[in-house]
């Protein structure tokens, strides 16, 4: 699959040029979260075509993050790992809070948005240290991406001992018991359940949100408890997900009609690649962000449209695939009258 399952590209044939990995999961018995043990971290790219935006996970942050502020007032400094362009620095500013925002693909910097990977040597170099007083780190989808997370949350929580982190990340019960297949990427390296966290952290406030799909965890320092570490197989249940793969891919290059991948994040990035390597062609990718618009999905170098073109390009009794089955009602109502609307793990 693309080893970058969040890069878009002005051309399609250097979209076509760009890595490609495997994946292979397994499991740490005291944590339990799956992670890809093939991981290749020399083939991740964090430049500008790494694509940030996502309206739908910023509004539904910021719906529950409102609910968590008694929690926060106490915390001098916000700081946000993996920041994107801001949007949520801008929003917590705002409400009041002293932030401060890394991540390299920023594209405009500021006085307390840095293009740099967080670090404790950067965030020192950057941040105006407060003795005595707590942080809030903020993790919104960044831990699924770092190697080791566990060994990451310590060295903050080390260096900034009363400090809380708060992580956000797509549920693993969300994507086994949906068939969510395209969910699993090369970069998404690790894949979390609120349960990995709670037997290993102060757990401070936890939640599930966006109709279930997301969890998020407020923490604190880490239980330190003697056990011993072994990696063993993922679990025969979550294997079903790559069985309902199969299937769906041998319902798809069954049909006639073109295809329409209803969203080009990471998951229609990877079933984008996924339908090229099967052979599947005549395909094109739908988003309802602008900024994602005319320009070509990681290593497949399928061209992204907005919704109006799709209606007025594809030919009637087409096939809209849904990658996030909480976005299928909305693909229904807009689409329904002129294509057929199909919802990824629901296929074969």
């Amino acid at each position: 699959m693309p080893a970058n399952s969040s890069r878009l590209f002005t051309t399609a044939s250097e979209a076509l040029e760009q890595p490609i990995a495997s994946v292979q999961l397994k499991s740490v018995d005291n944590f339990r979260y799956l992670f890809n043990a093939a991981f290749e971290p020399a083939k991740i790219h964090y430049d500008l075509n790494y694509c940030t935006s996502n309206i739908f996970h910023f509004l539904d942050s910021k719906t529950y993050f409102e609910t968590l502020l008694p929690k926060l007032l106490d915390f001098a400094n916000i700081i946000e790992i993996g920041c994107g362009q801001g949007e949520f620095i801008d929003f917590l500013s705002a409400l009041g809070f002293r932030t401060f925002g890394f991540d390299p693909v920023l594209r405009d910097t500021s006085e307390n948005l840095f293009s740099c990977l967080w670090s404790i040597e950067n965030e020192t170099l950057h941040v105006p240290q407060v003795a005595g007083f707590p942080k809030l780190y903020l993790l919104r989808c960044v831990l699924p991406h770092i190697p080791d997370p566990f060994a990451f949350l310590d060295s903050i929580l080390d260096f900034s001992p009363n400090s809380a982190v708060l992580l956000e990340f797509q549920r693993r019960e969300w994507i086994h018991e949906n068939g969510v297949w395209p969910q699993i990427s090369h970069d998404h390296v690790n894949i979390f359940s609120i349960s990995d966290f709670s037997d290993n952290y102060e757990l401070l406030s936890y939640g599930i949100f966006a109709e279930s799909e997301w969890a998020y965890v407020l923490l604190g320092k880490r239980n330190f408890l003697e056990k011993n570490k072994y990696f063993e197989s993922v679990d025969s249940s979550f294997e079903r997900i790559f069985e309902i793969r199969s299937k769906d891919l041998s319902f798809l290059a069954d049909l006639s009609k073109p295809i329409a991948i209803y969203g080009a994040a990471g998951k229609g990035i990877v079933f984008g690649y996924t339908l090229s390597q099967a052979g599947i062609g005549n395909v094109l990718a739908i988003d309802d962000d602008s900024n994602r618009h005319g320009l070509f999905m990681d290593a497949s170098g399928i061209m992204v449209s907005s919704a109006q073109d799709a209606l007025s390009e594809l030919e009637r009794g087409s096939n809209i695939v849904v990658m996030n089955p909480t976005h299928l009602s909305k693909a229904t109502k807009f689409y329904q009258h002129k294509f057929n609307i199909l919802c990824i793990g629901k296929l074969g």
